[in-house]
Parts: structure tokens; C-alpha cells; sequence
């Protein structure tokens, strides 16, 4: 059981302001070690993901329509809108699948989704 959660069930009101004042404390060196990222870190991992068909990276085929970085509690969410060389693309859920994986290599990326447009 939570130690909050146990002392807070039997009445140890100080010790309960104790464990959620460290928290805090706890919270804010984690948020303070958290390095900051850019969307120049998240173009060197998508340079990464390559378009088996064409045999280039996303980046040089122009494909990259947006990227949208918001800070989380734990980390980062990374939103990344794109394109596809065709609608329908046949390895579009493969391609999905490796910018997912490359941008979440990222330390502190807890996120990562992928919205197609054309």
C-alpha cells in the first residue's frame, strides 16, 4: 500500500503533509532535468525514417507538414503531421510506425502521434 495512502487512512495528518510536500520537491527536480526539445532534434530522427519505395528519408522528400511539441508531466507529447508520396499508400501503417518509433528514441518523449493530411 501507498505510504500517502496509509498514513492518510490512519489520521497521521503531519506525515501525510510530509510524504506530499516531497513529492512536490521530487516533482520539481525531475521537471528541472527534463531537457528541453526542439524541433530540430525531432527532424534528426525523422532524417532517420526511410521510404522503402523511393529508398529516401521522409525529411529530403519533403514530406513533413508540421510538428507540435507540448510538455507533459512526465515528458513531451510530439504531434507530427505528414504527408505520403500517394493517398492510399500501401506502407503508410509502416512508415506511421517508424516515425513513432524513431521520435519516441528521444530522452524525455513519452508521445509521439501522427496525423496524415494531403
Amino acid at each position: 500500500m501507498d505510504d500517502l495512502i496509509y498514513n492518510a487512512r490512519n489520521g497521521n495528518k503531519e506525515k501525510v503533509e510530509e510524504i506530499v510536500q516531497k513529492r512536490k520537491e521530487d516533482e520539481k527536480i525531475k521537471e528541472a532535468s527534463l531537457s528541453p526539445i526542439s524541433e530540430s532534434d525531432v527532424i534528426e530522427k525523422l532524417k532517420e525514417v526511410i521510404d522503402p519505395e523511393v529508398g529516401q528519408d521522409i525529411i529530403s522528400m519533403d514530406l513533413l507538414r508540421g510538428i507540435k511539441i507540448e510538455k507533459k508531466n512526465d515528458g513531451y507529447h510530439i504531434f507530427i503531421k505528414m504527408t505520403l508520396t500517394i493517398p492510399g499508400c500501401p506502407l503508410m501503417d509502416m512508415i506511421v510506425a517508424d516515425v513513432k518509433y524513431r521520435v519516441s528514441q528521444i530522452p524525455g518523449v513519452e508521445d509521439v502521434d501522427v496525423e496524415i493530411v494531403f
